[in-house]
């Protein structure tokens, strides 16, 4: 059953060089109405990389009560690419954090090669991150 739907939008451009995850202006929170709720976090938006050599590669965090932990546990993320265009990606994951405290959901970016900046948005498109709390 869904009980709420969070939403966001933005457009802008989040860059990083570094090898460990970095948050994007994608964030939002949402409140779940009991403990065994699950949150679908999905996620719309551009990225690339300036260097074929290296991905781009992105993940959510989630973080209570500044707790935070990785929803994914593979090398590349939820998404990646290696394409030095903007390159469309959407995904969903879903979490049960097990909590009715506030909850804060962020797109974060990393590169696998110090020498290529990696991006996520462009600065005149709108990215978007939605947060649907499913009940039993």
């Amino acid at each position: 059953k869904l009980l709420q739907i969070q939403n966001m939008a933005a457009t802008g451009q989040s860059t990083t060089s570094g090898s460990t995850f970095v948050d994007t202006h994608l964030t939002d929170t949402i409140t779940c109405s009991a403990t065994s709720s699950k949150v679908l976090v999905f996620a719309s938006f551009s990225h690339r990389t300036d260097n074929s050599n290296g991905n781009a590669i992105v993940t959510v965090e989630r973080d209570i009560g500044g707790t935070a932990a990785t929803l994914h546990s593979g090398s590349l993320g939820f998404a990646h690419t290696y394409e030095t265009n903007y390159t469309h990606t959407s995904f969903m994951a879903l979490d049960s954090p097990s909590s009715t405290a506030e909850i804060t959901y962020t797109i974060q970016l990393k590169s696998d090669n110090a020498s290529a900046n990696v991006y996520v948005g462009r600065t005149n498109s709108e990215d978007q991150l939605f947060l649907f709390e499913i009940g039993a």
